[in-house]
């Protein structure tokens, strides 16, 4: 039985972890690269460079959100990950952890907040639409989705 209480906190992951969590929620990270160091590589970019939002049941991450805040000219934030442990799906946590990204990308000065997403994947695109995200102009395989910070 899953620990049903849910502690969301903000950058206390470690590359491990962070490693950890994604090669648990889905097999799409193993196609990252052909290569093999492409993942641990992915996983110390998100833990050294991005900020995260994360749910955790007891010691073990259920939930990340990974977004960098660091462009200051357009202050426009850029989720680079979303990703629940399959188990945990459905119970609300991404929901959270994108409200949380919101809320952390306003108080760092970011006015919209980007994303991309395989246009085959509905159901996260339900989730980002759902969280505020509209599509973007544009024709490539994956589709650009924004929101602003502030409604």
């Amino acid at each position: 039985m899953h620990e049903l209480i849910i502690s969301y906190r903000i950058d206390t992951t470690d590359e491990h972890i962070v490693e950890a969590h994604l090669r648990a929620c889905d097999t799409r990270f193993m196609s990252l690269s052909a290569d093999a160091d492409a993942l641990p590589a992915y996983a110390k970019k998100l833990a050294t460079r991005a900020r995260r939002c994360e749910a955790w049941a007891g010691k073990v991450l259920v939930g990340l959100v990974a977004l960098y805040c660091n462009d200051s000219h357009s202050r426009t934030a850029f989720i680079s990950n979303v990703s629940v442990l399959p188990e945990w799906g459905g119970k609300g946590i991404a929901t959270r952890l994108l409200c949380s990204a919101t809320e952390l990308a306003r108080l760092t000065g970011m006015q919209e907040i980007r994303l991309e997403v395989d246009r085959g994947n509905i159901r996260a695109i339900g989730l980002y639409r759902k969280a505020g995200y509209a599509a973007l102009p544009g024709a490539s395989p994956a589709m650009s989705m924004a929101r602003l910070t502030d409604t």
